[in-house]
């Protein structure tokens, strides 16, 4: 009876050691090291020199930066919106941009959706 308790302790060990080991020769770690996590910080600003200093300031430690600034992604000049974008990137950051505009109407005089008609109507349209 003790025998075969050693033997059982024996295979348990031997597969507590070679199992973890055949798995890692079989299965590829690399895949791990290619998958991207993101952290970053939000612009919620008015001005673009306050946006690329804020990019200057994080680009050290982290890879995302999300634009949600009214002025900025609202504007109906697209030029402020691409000049952070392109900035951002160019820092190395992947860019995320937030258009609650589409969804939150600012002037509350139609309610809370927008539609296409009070786009027009106020002069707003997404880029």
């Amino acid at each position: 009876m003790k025998g075969l308790r050693l033997l059982v302790l024996v295979a348990l060990i031997a597969s507590a050691i070679a199992l973890p080991v055949i798995y890692m020769q079989f299965f590829d770690c690399a895949s791990f090291a290619e998958d991207k996590f993101f952290f970053g910080v939000s612009y919620g600003g008015k001005t673009v020199s306050h946006a690329k200093l804020l990019v200057d300031k994080v680009k050290g430690y982290t890879n995302l930066f999300v634009v949600n600034s009214w002025e900025i992604c609202g504007a109906s000049n697209e030029t402020l919106l691409d000049e952070v974008c392109d900035y951002a990137i160019d820092a190395g950051l992947s860019v995320m941009v937030y258009f609650n505009f589409v969804y939150y109407n600012y002037t509350l005089d139609l309610g809370n959706i927008y539609n296409a008609s009070s786009w027009d109507l106020h002069g707003i349209s997404p880029p």
